[in-house]
């Protein structure tokens, strides 16, 4: 037998860590092994992995789970809002011939769901834990899960590059748990759920792709573009090797057509919502050459990182976008670590493969123009001023593409760590070479304690009371669900979707051809968003009062509830102004019930 394919049957390389593989003898794709049995003794091997990084998630934000239902990982806005889409799936396919089009926010004209960010896959996935224990703990087991997930597919597919099993290990630790997944963990499900890239990886498409579609469109966009130049850079490399291409192209064209098909199959009704139903949105739902990677966020950690000296931490305050896009910080260790890596073993094609697509990776999330601590070099354009013109890249922010990166940056570094650190042949070699790998992890290490927020409990919503208010009816619900406080979205979730809402965080198409993150203005909805600012409640006058009148007739309200709030008394008042009589406390909101229209 020939001792390749001998070696290949005995699960062995037939060449040392160290050698190349002739040219001559190479091919692509690689011979498959034949499949190996799975025995009970290999189980606790194969769950060996899972089990890490789940130890390693849970032990991260245990400050989040030391009272589970009342404090949420994350801040701001988002996290209120994904609580309400984890619990919508599996209400609206009970409820409806059409998840992804409801009226229950913004009433009436309601929303396109395929426009805001609706992460169905894994909310049907925990659909019993919605019913058992509520959205508030679905949305932290997942947001929890998210990175050990991640981790974990990202370790197993480097895994089939990379034999060695502690240096995959390690190179899904800087995928899942690097700063890209732990940046978006303020609050962006959707992108913490970051097992698409490791499986493309794998390649396995088709359903998996349909799948992230019902996770995240945005993702699933960019994981295609870059699949496609991943595909481009390879072919190239395989070329410039002399490596036979014809098998691997054969191969390639039967599971994309399988893939193409399956995928397409099972992503239509989302698509055809998407960009043929109600409420599609046309403008640009961030403004371009924005939420790109700077320059200097490559090696100037933010506050986010747990070795973030504060003279480094101001320089990145004057990136532009948010605190949850600057997600490229890489640290000198990594980078000099990535370029030893591609110049020691550039004659390995996974290597080269991924050292190319990496460095085209930080490219194209540098956005339209390089930014370089906040200021922008619009005399230089870069590709993405061309592709982000695309129809569907339009929507992508730049800055995410990063997720991609540290996947790449996993392979090289478990290439690192298995030819330098585990099987270098000189003690001293393998030393530095082990303290420069860790040294790498630890500058990607994220800060010590997670952002943990409370979440504004109201248990009107989750209890009996909650169920006087007529199924299906309208509700309003104070203060004003919005983006800057879309509380009122997950009481609608925990009180079971039972009322709609004239309300709620969602995109829309604004009448102006622009974007807008709500329905449109009322003389109700600019009072009350008035009040809970802190700007008064506005002096009583009939017309104000005939103008809010109206828009209670027009949104059909049965029930008007006011929970915790900034300025609650002021908003009581209006509201008992407005109505005409004074409100019933039930279990800590104010409940004005059978309100008639004039």
């Amino acid at each position: 037998m020939n001792p390749i394919r001998r070696a290949a049957a005995h699960g062995r390389s037939a060449y040392p860590a160290g050698d190349q593989v002739p040219p001559d003898r190479a091919a692509w794709p690689p011979e498959r092994r034949p499949a190996r049995r799975v025995t009970l003794r290999a189980v606790p091997r194969h769950l060996a992995w899972p089990l890490l990084f789940l130890g390693l998630a849970f032990a991260y934000f245990h400050a989040a789970w030391q009272d589970p239902g009342h404090l949420l990982i994350g801040g701001a806005s988002d996290p209120e809002q994904t609580i309400w889409t984890l619990g919508w799936p599996f209400h609206g396919l009970a409820t409806g011939p059409n998840p992804w089009l409801t009226d229950y926010l913004d009433y009436p004209a309601g929303v396109n769901l395929m426009w805001t960010p609706t992460p169905a896959a894994p909310g049907l996935l925990v659909t019993p834990v919605v019913l058992a224990w509520g959205p508030v703990v679905a949305y932290d087991l997942l947001m929890t899960l998210g990175p050990a997930l991640s981790a974990w597919t990202a370790a197993a597919a480097i895994h089939r590059l990379v034999p060695s099993a502690p240096a995959a290990f390690l190179g899904g630790l800087v995928y899942g748990f690097g700063p890209y997944v732990m940046a978006q963990e303020l609050g962006h499900l959707g992108f913490v759920m970051a097992w698409l890239p490791p499986l493309l990886l794998l390649l396995l498409l088709g359903l998996v792709a349909a799948l992230q579609l019902y996770t995240s469109s945005e993702m699933l966009a960019t994981s295609a573009l870059v699949a496609l130049v991943g595909q481009a850079v390879l072919l190239g490399v395989a070329l410039a090797a002399r490596v036979d291409v014809r098998p691997g192209l054969a191969a390639l064209a039967r599971g994309g057509a399988a893939a193409l098909a399956t995928g397409g199959l099972l992503a239509a009704p989302g698509l055809l919502t998407m960009f043929l139903g109600p409420q599609v949105v046309h403008g640009l739902i961030q403004p371009p050459d924005t939420y790109v990677t700077d320059v200097a966020s490559l090696v100037v950690p933010d506050q986010l990182q747990l070795i973030a000296p504060e003279p480094l931490v101001r320089l990145t305050r004057s990136f532009t976008g948010l605190e949850v896009e600057w997600d490229g910080y890489v640290g000198l260790p990594l980078l000099a670590l990535l370029v030893v890596t591609a110049a020691a073993w550039w004659d390995r094609l996974p290597v080269r493969w991924a050292a190319i697509l990496a460095a085209a990776v930080v490219v194209l999330s540098l956005g339209p123009h390089p930014h370089v601590l906040g200021r922008v070099v619009t005399q230089v354009p870069l590709p993405w001023a061309l592709l982000g013109r695309a129809p569907v890249l339009a929507q992508a922010l730049p800055s995410r593409l990063m997720q991609h990166f540290f996947l790449l940056a996993g392979l090289l570094l478990a290439c690192f760590v298995a030819n330098a650190v585990l099987a270098g042949r000189r003690p001293a070699v393998r030393a530095a070479a082990g303290a420069l790998a860790g040294l790498s992890l630890l500058v990607l290490a994220p800060m010590a304690t997670p952002w943990v927020t409370p979440h504004v409990d109201a248990p009107f919503f989750s209890g009996p009371a909650a169920r006087r208010i007529p199924a299906g009816s309208v509700a309003l619900v104070v203060p004003w669900a919005g983006p800057g406080d879309p509380n009122a979205m997950s009481w609608q979730a925990e009180a079971g979707y039972r009322y709609r809402m004239p309300e709620g965080y969602a995109l829309h198409p604004a009448p102006d051809g622009e974007v807008a993150f709500g329905p449109p203005g009322s003389a109700t909805s600019e009072v009350l968003e008035a009040i809970e600012l802190g700007k008064g409640p506005p002096a009583p006058a009939d017309d104000l009062r005939a103008a809010m009148a109206g828009d209670l007739a027009r949104w059909r309200v049965r029930t008007v509830v006011v929970g915790p709030m900034p300025h609650e008394d002021e908003a009581v008042a209006t509201l008992a102004w407005l109505l005409g009589r004074q409100p019933e406390r039930v279990d800590g909101v104010w409940v004005w019930w059978d309100v008639q229209q004039a």
